[in-house]
């Protein structure tokens, strides 16, 4: 069995700045999982959703301005 420590939540943590925000979020369910007192998987999932929404915001605003009538990109 994995002993959860401040060690294994700082690996997850580091990993999930560097990796897209999927994986960023199965890796903070996982540390949710294995040690569900800790704050870290917490913050690390909400990291990730709001990865997510400014990825999606930044998406639609690109297709707003593509779809702009006398749109020259």
């Amino acid at each position: 069995m994995i002993n959860v420590n401040s060690a294994f939540n700082a690996v997850f943590s580091n990993q999930s700045k560097e990796i897209s925000w999927t994986e960023a979020l199965l890796d903070a369910q996982k540390a949710i999982q294995l040690n569900p007192s800790s704050h870290v998987g917490n913050e690390l999932k909400l990291a990730a959703l709001h990865a997510h929404n400014d990825a999606m915001i930044i998406a639609s605003s690109i297709m707003m301005l593509l779809e702009a009538p006398g749109s020259s990109l």
